[in-house]
């Protein structure tokens, strides 16, 4: 698969994913690239730079021929939940389809896309949700559930 739409569908999963109340699959920052939204760190990743997840990566995906990646192996779904995995497939069956230009086209018309000027810029996910139609007051919940997650996963993590 091209790298570009790897990290496109991957994007959307996450973004999906994000909006519908739960932590982006991938835990990536969302950022904003002359393509449309990315994954800040997937990115690096594809390009074979030193990224945080790289051990991990290298697990699952390899590099391929020019800009292509593809699966280092048989594996099953790992650490992703149901919800996650279904997620995924809908994402692939609604825009795995599309040729890359119109992939990265489709994504570029999502609200929380802007030019960047030089490189990339981090997207707001309260931009996401505001979007997406989530009051200010749904916001402010959704960012203290967001927190306790975060602050539970970093202290098992240790």
């Amino acid at each position: 698969m091209h790298g570009t739409r790897l990290v496109k569908l991957l994007y959307l999963a996450d973004r999906r994913n994000f909006v519908d109340g739960a932590i982006p699959i991938t835990g990536d920052d969302f950022i904003n690239t002359e393509n449309g939204p990315a994954l800040r760190n997937i990115l690096s990743l594809i390009a074979g730079d030193e990224a945080v997840g790289s051990e991990t990566w290298g697990r699952y995906v390899r590099p391929a021929h020019g800009p292509y990646v593809a699966c280092a192996g048989n594996h099953d779904a790992g650490d992703l939940n149901g919800w996650e995995i279904r997620h995924l497939n809908a994402i692939y069956d609604r825009h795995g389809w599309r040729e890359l230009p119109m992939l990265c086209g489709y994504t570029r018309q999502l609200p929380e896309w802007s030019a960047p000027h030089d490189g990339s810029v981090e997207i707001d996910p309260c931009l996401i949700l505001r979007e997406e139609g989530f009051t200010p007051e749904m916001i402010e919940d959704f960012e203290e559930k967001a927190c306790a997650v975060y602050s539970l996963r970093a202290a098992l993590a240790q």
